[in-house]
């Protein structure tokens, strides 16, 4: 069957992509509403690359206090749902972002 005009066969890019090439950690954020939305699993990866570019746009950013708030709680999702892929127990790698997360946000808890 012939595809339709216009019709792609590439959806865009991936939100890993997405999230190398956010420019600040509002955009990071946005992203990653929309990734927690869709239904369906993301890779390990994804979340590690995801705590990662929280925590480098969160400290490079002089970011407003519900900004911080809505960084942490990204990352206690992202956090959760890594360690759901690894039986429970995240990856050093993804805890290690998080720290950078709480630390980068002023989180003390």
């Amino acid at each position: 069957m012939p595809k339709k005009p216009g019709a792609t066969s590439n959806p865009g890019p991936s939100y890993e992509e997405r999230i190398r090439s956010a420019p600040d950690l509002a955009e990071v954020l946005g992203i990653l509403n929309e990734a927690e939305a869709v239904e369906g699993e993301h890779s390990r990866s994804f979340f590690i690359l995801a705590l990662s570019a929280i925590a480098q746009k969160a400290a490079a950013e002089a970011s407003s206090a519900d900004a911080k708030q809505a960084a942490v709680q990204r990352g206690e999702w992202l956090l959760e749902s890594a360690a759901k892929l690894d039986g429970g127990k995240p990856q050093e790698s993804a805890v290690t972002s998080m720290v950078r997360v709480c630390c980068a946000c002023g989180a003390q808890e």
